[in-house]
């Protein structure tokens, strides 16, 4: 029992120091072989909704140096018929939108390089501090690892070429229980930060992650703050951040309820558990009392316990499993 718990936090260590040790560091200066000037969005259409008109626009209106491209879902497939065949099938038996979306976006970033962007996202000054002398930026989430929101790279970056080779490996995993969960898992953030989370230490191009404070995203559990980031030249995000999870459903609501409530949770499921075990109310309170409190006292100190302890090896204890399958 011993040997497995300290294996277990052996790994947990593990998981966190690979994300820490690949965090975002400004450089300043240009290269040649870097991220070329090239912003991505997509859409159903050319006719975007009015929220999302402002952001879209901002990004010219910054970046006049650079190439603006709004894809289209039709844009989209044709550029997977015409350079990832072998992808196509898979690409049209997603039975959501998003997930095209989501695998469009390696495809995009792939083939051209560049900077891809979510419609709720938009810049508020020049992202040249960012991509400057880089070759691969992807973002932390304040809700639980990466997020692919908002990424960055050269063209046929190693990443985003397995990126797309593994999307048939994820594509009908037997963890994708519902909408939220098939999403994440299948396309989406969890399946890039499986994938990160497995990408050899030693191994060139490594990624760049972007801190949440850096990219402006705070967290959907608490009212929004203002963001600075003593790691920019200027101190603050480079970015502002409009209504976006338009692919949330109904059990999207009921996974950020428990995400933003775990400690209460955690507190009041071990307090149960004690009460089934022990019959004892008071001896139920005290544990999940201390457990509330104890949760409260590690995010103090800066640790995401969830993410540290559960979300992290379990995602990749399960996820390795579909991509060594």
């Amino acid at each position: 029992m011993v040997p497995a718990v300290g294996s277990y936090l052996w790994l947990c260590w593990l998981l966190a120091w690979h994300e820490h040790t690949h965090g975002w560091t400004y450089r300043g200066s240009r290269n040649e072989d870097e991220i070329p000037r090239i912003i991505h969005q997509m859409y159903r259409s050319r006719e975007l909704p009015e929220k999302w008109k402002a952001p879209s626009r901002a990004w010219g209106a910054v970046h006049m140096d650079y190439r603006y491209i709004l894809w289209t879902d039709e844009m989209l497939r044709q550029l997977i018929a015409e350079d990832f065949p072998w992808l196509l099938e898979i690409y049209d038996s997603y039975p959501y939108s998003t997930q095209r979306w989501d695998a469009s976006r390696y495809a995009i970033l792939h083939k051209h390089g560049g900077v891809y962007a979510d419609l709720d996202v938009g810049p508020v000054e020049r992202i040249d501090p960012l991509v400057e002398g880089q070759r691969l930026l992807l973002p932390h989430t304040p809700h639980i690892g990466l997020t692919n929101a908002l990424m960055a790279s050269v063209a046929e970056h190693p990443f985003m070429g397995e990126a797309l080779r593994l999307l048939p490996k994820f594509a009908h995993a037997w963890y994708h229980l519902s909408k939220h969960n098939t999403v994440l898992s299948s396309t989406g953030s969890t399946y890039v930060w499986a994938l990160f989370m497995r990408w050899p230490h030693d191994r060139m191009d490594q990624p760049a992650l972007i801190q949440a404070r850096t990219w402006g995203k705070c967290s959907m559990c608490r009212q929004p703050t203002t963001l600075h980031d003593p790691d920019l030249p200027n101190g603050r995000p480079l970015f502002k951040h409009s209504h976006g999870s338009s692919w949330h459903a109904a059990d999207s609501v009921f996974f950020i309820f428990l995400f933003c409530h775990l400690e209460v949770f955690f507190a009041v499921t071990l307090g149960v558990l004690v009460l089934l075990r022990l019959r004892s109310p008071a001896l139920a309170c005290l544990v999940g009392g201390g457990a509330l409190a104890a949760c409260w006292l590690v995010q103090i100190c800066g640790i995401n316990w969830f993410e540290t302890f559960l979300a992290r090896p379990w995602i990749w204890l399960i996820m390795a499993g579909t991509t060594n399958g």
